[in-house]
């Protein structure tokens, strides 16, 4: 078995000046708006009447 088989490679390092010279690719807007229709929010009255159950909690007086 030779002895390259098994050497790791060792992982090349960037210096910052040459990991920021450039930017990176830039995004199209197409790929940033989602394409899944949003869900309708939760009602905040869960079904009740707060009209209804105002008038019938003060009522009585």
């Amino acid at each position: 078995m030779a002895e390259e088989d098994w050497v790791l490679d060792e992982p090349e390092v960037d210096l910052p000046e040459e990991r920021y010279r450039t930017l990176p690719a830039r995004i199209p807007i197409e790929d940033t708006i989602p394409t899944k229709d949003a869900s309708p929010p939760p009602d905040p009255e869960m079904g009740r009447n707060p009209d209804r159950d105002f008038m019938l909690r003060n009522a009585a007086g």
